[in-house]
């Protein structure tokens, strides 16, 4: 797959290969987001005999490692104390 690449060390793999239903609209070349976009052809991915996903756009954030999300999550949840 990769034998025309020239120097692996150097070689940027920006256009993923993918199976499902989605293919690779936009992305942080720092690894934060990837922003995909509903296939054209999604009927006849692996997916295709689920039925049309609902969504035309998926944008999956990186919000780091375990430590780093849990922060987060707990920043943003609230608590409800029992009446």
């Amino acid at each position: 797959m990769f034998e025309k690449a020239g120097d692996l060390a150097t070689f940027k793999n920006s256009d993923p290969v993918t199976i499902g239903p989605y293919k690779m609209k936009q992305f942080d070349p720092n690894g934060q987001w990837h922003l995909w976009e509903l296939r054209d052809d999604w009927a006849k991915s692996s997916w295709g005999n689920l039925g049309q996903p609902a969504a035309k756009y998926v944008l999956y954030k990186n919000f780091g490692d375990e430590q780093t999300r849990a922060c987060r999550s707990s920043r943003t949840s609230t608590t409800s104390t029992p009446s």
